[in-house]
């Protein structure tokens, strides 16, 4: 592991627990096993450091939820892959998937950096729209659609996080949250 992302991993796992501002750049560097000199060699202050892990967690995440997924399939079946994926993102990945829910709002994250991250995901709202489009979920209130399914989304990595059930039970799981969903949407 580089340098660089043995920092990412100590400031994801310390701002998560301590938060931004209880976490001194001195136990990142500590934490990551490296020279506070080389933090600020690849990051010149702790707000640079939380924007681009921000925008680092941005890119894991929509790699993820495009893993597998063809372009030739049909919408339901992309959407349904995408929606598998994301959730196993937040399970597998769950120490990122908590600093996105945590600082997605917060002011530490610039304005910049916030924008770039949206870019990053609108590789995977397309979809949503293309959905909307053709009659699969509703037309409403786009936006308020779209954090309506976060927030689902957010509960059922949640629940998966708590219980802990195996690989198999943990998919049929993702399956019938999936299929309420729709329903819901629909």
């Amino acid at each position: 592991m580089s340098k660089k992302d043995l920092i990412f991993k100590s400031a994801l796992m310390l701002f998560t627990t301590r938060g931004f501002h209880d976490t001194p750049t001195s136990e990142i560097a500590k934490q990551a096993g490296v020279a506070t000199g080389t933090l600020f060699h690849y990051f010149s202050t702790k707000e640079e450091l939380i924007n681009e892990l921000y925008l680092e967690c941005k890119s894991t995440l929509v790699d993820k939820v495009m893993e597998g997924v063809d372009p030739q399939w049909d919408l339901p079946t992309r959407m349904h892959k995408m929606y598998f994926n994301s959730v196993l993102w937040g399970v597998e990945y769950h120490d990122k998937f908590n600093f996105l829910q945590q600082f997605d709002n917060s002011p530490n994250i610039s304005d910049l950096t916030r924008e770039e991250g949206y870019n990053r995901i609108k590789s995977i709202n397309w979809v949503f729209d293309e959905a909307r489009e053709a009659g699969l979920i509703r037309k409403d209130h786009r936006d308020m659609l779209m954090e309506l399914v976060y927030a689902f989304i957010i509960s059922v990595v949640t629940q998966l996080i708590q219980t802990k059930p195996e690989p198999k039970e943990r998919d049929e799981l993702i399956d019938l949250s999936y299929s309420i969903l729709m329903k819901a949407f629909s």
